[in-house]
């Protein structure tokens, strides 16, 4: 076989095994759909740091990174005052800030991902802003601070 005929039946069966994205970049199959990997956020305390001075990484997979992350309020709920959702190089998010009032806030986070056409997906999660942290709770009712659970994926 003459090397044309060998680069165009190479380049044909190539072309039928790998596809390529609108960015250029080979890949060996479609990218897996996007997904929100992030399990239940984690309780806040009024005026403390959100699950400590580095806040709460929101995870996802799949689809074509980076990764842009945003939130909003779930219906009939309001994003708790103090805190923010922040996209990171990795492809992270980030929930942070000090929340300024109590209670449970419902928050619609949304992740985006580069593809063209963009792909996002979508999860509701409930965050309690607790007047004081369980342990403390805990120790002043006298109950295990452990055995109520107060922040809830929906």
């Amino acid at each position: 076989m003459n090397s044309q005929k060998f680069l165009l039946a190479l380049c044909l069966c190539t072309s039928l095994l790998l596809v390529t994205s609108c960015s250029g970049a080979w890949h060996s199959k479609p990218p897996q759909p996007l997904t929100i990997t992030s399990a239940v956020l984690p309780q806040a305390v009024l005026r403390e740091p959100y699950a400590g001075s580095n806040g709460f990484q929101v995870t996802a997979k799949g689809g074509e990174p980076p990764y842009h992350w945003s939130w909003k309020p779930a219906d009939g709920s309001t994003l708790p005052p103090g805190m923010r959702l922040l996209s990171n190089p990795d492809s992270t998010g980030t929930i942070s800030g000090a929340p300024r009032s109590t209670g449970p806030y419902g928050v619609m986070v949304t992740v985006t991902d580069s593809e063209s056409p963009a792909k996002q997906v979508s999860a509701t999660y409930i965050i309690t802003v607790a007047a004081s942290s369980p342990l403390s709770q805990g120790a002043k009712s006298g109950r295990d601070p452990h055995l109520s659970m107060t922040v809830s994926k929906m």
